[in-house]
């Protein structure tokens, strides 16, 4: 376990077991190539009177694509028409930012203890629901929306994982996890994902991002919890050395699970249980607390929060490739035809990078920045019939035209 100062980071935000894992190769920063201006289709405003907004993991979704966005005092989500940046339609919801799933034909717009499920088809606000505990921290899986809710107190006792189906307010708990019953560390149970194991039966994955405030102490455990038998499969303790994580969902590759720590990425055998291999990120701000994880063929790609990009073998974790000069603090990262996408809050740009060798295709500044002081952020969404890439700059939303291959 490793100590943690700042207990806010922990709740907000190679080692090689089966390999060695080769010497740490310094960064490898290659010019932006291939330049090209990006192809405006439509802009549209989204607040009005040029006033700044800060949106958050834009989606596309059956013609439309939607923006949820932030300003001091309100959260709205827009939805846009894909050819042409038409309005649609226009949502007050909670005040906060937070991630924005989708399932079925609603998507849910989440703030710091409040969620908000909106039908994507009208605009219209389907049910509304306020979390006892602070943040949700939601996901679905397969038409049920997850969540945690903690009980009383700064310490909390207990926190549970529930679900509800998507169409209306109907909770119920699946799993809980007490104080007691980790040694003193309270609880925070993060969003999980879902592993069908070769017997047919239904596996969540998650961590337990925990803290001891007696000893001052992050700890990550990472659990398989059989929802068929109701039983916990396995648990592996203390996953992450410096005892802080990322909060993304485990990513899932056939019977493999990949685990981002703050400063580490895992390889999970979810038969046997163990990890296969676990990368570690040396330097100053060599942290992966903003953004995904993506495979790519047989390259597990991740983008830390300092400039550098890596791809690892995601069998072996050996080191691909690794590229400087990418973009600080990235948004999640979007995959398409050979090419990665993501926002770079610290530097306002957006970025392509081949997924083959890591080379800057784009790194582009928001055409809007003469006009307003616009910076590129809150992720990217993509439309691969209409090829077309959706993002935001503070001040507009826009649609670009894919890149051809």
């Amino acid at each position: 376990m490793k100590r943690v100062m700042n207990f806010l980071i922990l709740i907000l935000t190679g080692v090689s077991v089966a390999c060695q894992k080769p010497d740490p190769k310094p960064a490898d920063p290659i010019k932006p190539a291939d330049s090209s201006k990006l192809e405006l289709v439509w802009k549209t405003p989204l607040a009005s009177g040029n006033s700044s907004i800060s949106s958050f993991n834009p989606i596309a979704y059956n013609g439309i694509t939607a923006f949820a966005g932030v300003t001091s005092t309100t959260q709205t989500v827009q939805a846009f028409d894909v050819q042409n940046g038409q309005k649609k339609w226009e949502l007050a919801v909670c005040n906060g930012i937070g991630d924005n799933p989708i399932g079925q034909n609603f998507m849910i717009a989440e703030c710091e203890n409040e969620m908000s499920v909106v039908n994507l088809d009208n605009g219209q606000l389907s049910w509304y629901y306020k979390v006892d505990g602070g943040m949700p921290r939601l996901t679905i899986i397969n038409d049920l929306i997850y969540h945690r809710q903690g009980g009383p107190g700064l310490r909390m006792p207990y926190m549970h994982l529930v679900r509800s189906p998507l169409a209306q307010a109907q909770w119920d708990t699946v799993f809980t996890l007490y104080r007691d019953s980790i040694g003193g560390y309270t609880p925070f149970i993060e969003s999980p994902t879902l592993w069908i194991n070769p017997q047919g039966e239904e596996v969540l994955l998650f961590q337990n991002r925990s803290w001891n405030f007696d000893t001052s102490d992050g700890k990550i455990d990472f659990y398989a919890y059989n929802l068929s038998t109701q039983k916990v499969q396995f648990i592996l303790e203390d996953i992450d050395p410096s005892g802080n994580s990322n909060v993304v969902t485990p990513l899932v590759d056939g019977n493999y699970a990949y685990f981002l720590g703050a400063r580490s990425v895992s390889c999970i055998d979810l038969l046997e249980g163990n990890v296969v291999w676990q990368n570690l990120f040396y330097g100053d701000g060599a942290h992966a607390l903003t953004s995904n994880l993506l495979i790519v063929g047989n390259k597990l790609i991740v983008k830390q929060d300092h400039d550098l990009i890596s791809a690892f073998d995601k069998f072996s974790g050996d080191e691909e490739w690794i590229r400087g000069e990418v973009g600080f603090t990235p948004s999640h990262m979007a995959y398409h035809d050979g090419i990665i996408y993501y926002t770079a809050d610290g530097d306002g740009k957006l970025f392509a990078v081949n997924a083959s060798n890591g080379r800057i295709i784009w790194a582009e500044d928001s055409p809007n920045e003469g006009e307003v002081p616009a910076s590129f952020n809150g992720g990217v969404a993509i439309d691969p019939v209409n090829r077309l890439i959706f993002v935001a700059d503070r001040y507009y939303a826009m649609a670009f035209k894919l890149p051809e291959r």
